[in-house]
């Protein structure tokens, strides 16, 4: 997915109050060697309860490993990080909560299984290859 369309997929996914399957999360290229997975955006209150949600789907994997730094081309690692969301709209959300990986697969997983465990969550997780920083800024860890 090319930049113009993750944001524009933030935009639609952050803009629409809609409930979707597990099989529409928007994957990424499996091959790319570094990628970040959107699984929750929200106003920055209650990161507790958001990254509590994260941790318990990483924990269903014993083959996913959360690590300290972004990881590049190395499967099952990923980072936590919190971002500021660029371009935000009134009443929509600021900020996001992904996590980075070392693999397009893993991320695609991650956010599959996210959505399948809480598929009444909005928006539909979203997978990026590569560089976020068009949309999103100011990543921190946990």
């Amino acid at each position: 997915m090319k930049r113009p369309a993750l944001a524009l997929s933030l935009l639609a996914l952050a803009t629409m109050p809609v409930l979707a399957r597990a099989g529409d999360v928007k994957e990424a290229d499996r091959t790319c060697r570094t990628a970040t997975a959107v699984l929750l955006t929200g106003d920055g209150a209650d990161d507790a309860s958001r990254w509590s949600k994260i941790r318990e789907v990483l924990g269903t994997n014993s083959e996913w490993k959360v690590v300290n730094d972004p990881p590049e081309d190395r499967v099952g690692d990923v980072a936590l990080r919190r971002w500021d969301i660029k371009h935000t709209f009134k009443g929509g959300p600021t900020v996001a909560y992904t996590v980075m990986c070392g693999h397009g697969g893993t991320c695609n997983d991650v956010a599959v299984k996210f959505r399948e465990k809480f598929p009444t969550l909005s928006p539909v997780p979203v997978v990026q290859c590569g560089d976020v920083s068009n949309v999103l800024t100011n990543p921190q860890a946990p």
